[in-house]
């Protein structure tokens, strides 16, 4: 079992570790931060092209089920796409309108 006096020694080796780490390479922080944005900034773009895929193909299979319900091939598969299409840039578009409102984040 863990006493106080044995958490605070641990506590106490844990900063000092932590400083060690930080006076021995103060850059390994700045490129961690680095890096995490570029994952995060990669995360985000890959979701973006994920959300318009996924519309236009949702899209289009609404459309193409309508067409074999209604037998109206190919007609409002192909509306459909185009509403799925117009949709997916509208998803990129306010995705970068909030980017460009929030870019201030990314400026150190």
């Amino acid at each position: 079992m863990v006493n106080d006096d044995d958490r605070g020694r641990l506590e106490s080796l844990a900063k000092r570790i932590d400083l060690a780490r930080k006076a021995a390479d103060p850059a390994s922080s700045e490129k961690a931060a680095e890096g995490a944005r570029v994952h995060t900034q990669a995360a985000q773009m890959i979701r973006v092209g994920s959300d318009f895929v996924a519309v236009v193909v949702l899209a289009g299979a609404l459309g193409w089920f309508l067409d074999r319900r209604f037998e109206t091939a190919p007609w409002l598969m192909l509306a459909f796409l185009v509403v799925g299409f117009v949709f997916g840039f509208w998803t990129i578009l306010r995705f970068l309108s909030k980017k460009t409102d929030n870019d201030d984040v990314y400026k150190e």
